[in-house]
C-alpha cells in the first residue's frame, strides 16, 4: 500500500486545516511535514492511477508512487496555481508513468482497474459478474490508447478531475485535450463494438459506457 512508503512528521494539527495549494506552497519551502500530509491525502488516489496508467500488475508500482511525491517535492516551488494543486499532483504521476512506461516498463500488459472506484450499493453475485465482464472489456480498450490519449481520459472520465485544470496541468491548450478526450472516446467505443457480447442486454457497467460515450 502507498500509505507505507514515506514517512513524514504532519507538523502540527494546524497543518490538516491548510489546503492543497498551501501544502505545496510549503513543500517548496521545504516543509517535510506539508509533504508527509500531502501524501497521506492523495497518495492513495495517486496509487490507483498510476496502477490504471501503468498496470495493477506492475510491481512497481509503490516505488512509481514515492518517485511522484519526491519529484513533487523538487518541483513544489515551480508550482504557479494554474491548476489545483490535486490536478498537478496527477500530472506530475503522469509524467512518471509515462516515463516508465517508455523504459523497462512500456511491454508490460496494462491492466486498468475502474473495478476500484467504491460501488455505491450491493449487488447479486451474478450482477457483479456481469459487471466485472463489462469493466474487464473497458479495462482492455483503454490499455488500447496511446499515452497522449490515456492520460487525459484517466484524469477526467476516471479521477474526474476538471476538464481545464487538466489541460493547464498537462501544458495544453482546451481544444487540444477536448480533442484527444473525443478521439478516446470514439476509439474505445469503437474497439469495444468490435468485441462479440454473451448477451444483448445491457448491464449497468454497458449503460454506464454508453452514457460516457454519448451512445444510444
Amino acid at each position: 500500500m502507498p500509505g507505507k512508503l514515506l514517512h513524514f512528521a504532519a507538523g502540527g494539527g494546524a497543518v490538516s486545516e491548510r489546503t492543497n495549494e498551501d501544502l505545496v506552497a510549503a513543500c517548496g519551502r521545504g516543509d517535510r511535514g506539508a509533504l508527509g500530509l500531502l501524501f497521506e491525502r492523495l497518495s492513495p488516489g495517486v496509487y490507483r492511477f498510476l496502477s490504471r496508467l501503468c498496470g495493477a500488475d506492475t510491481p512497481e508500482l509503490d516505488d512509481l508512487v514515492q518517485m511522484t511525491f519526491l519529484e513533487v517535492w523538487r518541483s513544489a516551488a515551480a508550482f504557479r496555481g494554474a491548476s489545483s494543486a490535486q490536478t498537478w499532483v496527477y500530472a506530475v504521476a503522469a509524467n512518471v508513468g509515462r516515463h516508465f512506461r517508455r523504459g523497462e516498463g512500456r511491454r508490460r500488459q496494462m491492466a486498468v482497474r475502474f473495478s476500484q472506484k467504491p460501488v455505491a450499493e450491493p449487488h447479486s453475485p451474478e450482477r457483479n459478474t456481469a459487471q466485472r465482464e463489462q469493466i474487464a472489456r473497458l479495462d482492455a480498450a483503454v490499455a488500447t490508447l496511446p499515452a497522449e490519449l490515456r492520460i487525459p481520459f484517466l484524469m477526467v472520465y476516471v479521477e474526474e478531475l476538471p476538464g481545464a485544470e487538466v489541460a493547464k496541468a498537462l501544458g495544453i491548450p482546451d481544444g487540444t485535450l477536448w480533442r484527444r478526450l473525443y478521439e478516446a472516446r470514439q476509439r474505445l467505443w469503437q474497439k469495444l463494438q468490435e468485441e462479440p457480447h454473451e448477451s444483448r442486454e445491457l448491464s449497468v457497467a454497458s449503460r454506464a459506457i454508453s452514457r460516457l460515450f454519448g451512445k444510444r
